[in-house]
């Protein structure tokens, strides 16, 4: 539905929020796979205007990172129900215009990179402007930017949002590696897919990421030649990789947010982020009308892909799992 929004949502969120849900998604923009794009000219009018003030209010950021298809769009819509929560679902059109190298799938500039160390200072000022426009025009003390390759440019968002968090979410390989390539069946074209247009992203994974990969030396595998369920599997690596070196470091302020046992990661985020969790009620409400599992078969797409992958992931998985109990268990 139209900006996230469901019936629950509307009863629920009230008139307020919905108002929020419409505005994040009319400055969103619209990106390759979706219709309406040519609305994307007027919006960036009104974009670059508001970059160019300086509207006097600095919101903490928090950035929902890690692999997408992993429920983070869900995720960012429970949060926008909190009290002064504005979220913006993959706002890439702003990002590609204070910074055209931004843009991994090619949906608004002619190139793009995961990194940000080239950056000049106007990208930051620029976002920083927006974002502080949205601010005050909601009342909101707190943006949450659902952007999950943002994990790949974690040092350059910390050092330009000082009051920035990072909530790391994580799936389950099994369910990422289904969801992608079904997400292509319904909405890929000749030029464009999950993996941008004319494979930019994909090109940009093999060029960028994979070399500086520790988890995928010395795979006996030709890029060239991979099929969608791979690439996924790849994606999921080298995403839950960089979520794992995140949490590990002393650098960052995060919070971590496992699908699978998405409740008690709310409460703990809940309980760490306000004194007063009257104020998460609209979350866990709309979470528990909302909430449902997905459950795939394996079988039917695992046999497809290449065996040290399946390994490498099952690795990250109980990686990642050691550090979830021991992140829990100082809640519990």
């Amino acid at each position: 539905m139209i900006a996230q929004l469901t019936k629950d949502y509307i009863k629920i969120g009230g008139s307020k929020k919905v108002l929020h849900r419409f505005l994040s998604y009319f400055l969103e923009g619209r990106p390759l796979t979706t219709k309406g794009r040519f609305i994307n000219n007027i919006i960036s009018l009104i974009i670059r205007s508001l970059m160019q003030f300086n509207f006097n209010k600095s919101p903490k950021t928090y950035f929902i990172v890690g692999q997408g298809r992993s429920g983070s769009t869900y995720l960012g819509v429970l949060l926008s129900l909190k009290r002064n929560y504005f979220f913006m679902n993959e706002p890439k059109l702003p990002w590609a215009i204070a910074n055209p190298s931004d843009d991994l799938v090619g949906s608004y500039t002619k190139s793009g990179s995961y990194f940000y160390e080239k950056t000049d200072n106007k990208s930051k000022i620029r976002i920083n402007s927006f974002y502080s426009f949205i601010s005050v025009l909601t009342g909101s003390n707190v943006i949450i930017d659902k952007y999950p390759e943002m994990i790949f440019r974690r040092s350059w968002i910390a050092k330009n949002f000082p009051k920035t968090k990072f909530l790391v979410l994580y799936r389950d390989y099994k369910s990422i590696v289904a969801s992608i390539p079904s997400w292509n069946n319904k909405y890929s074209s000749n030029r464009s897919s999950w993996w941008g247009k004319d494979n930019r992203k994909w090109n940009l994974i093999k060029k960028e990421l994979i070399p500086k990969s520790n988890i995928l030396k010395g795979i006996n595998l030709n890029l060239n030649y991979v099929n969608d369920y791979e690439k996924s599997l790849i994606e999921w690596l080298l995403t839950v990789e960089q979520s794992l070196i995140l949490i590990n470091s002393n650098d960052y302020d995060f919070y971590i947010f496992n699908y699978e046992e998405l409740e008690l990661s709310l409460k703990i985020f809940i309980a760490k982020e306000s004194s007063s969790c009257n104020d998460f009620n609209k979350v866990m409400e709309y979470f528990k009308c909302t909430h449902r599992k997905k459950i795939y078969n394996e079988i039917s797409y695992l046999k497809y892909c290449n065996k040290e992958l399946i390994d490498k992931s099952i690795e990250l998985k109980n990686s990642f799992n050691r550090l979830w109990h021991a992140y829990k268990s100082n809640y519990i």
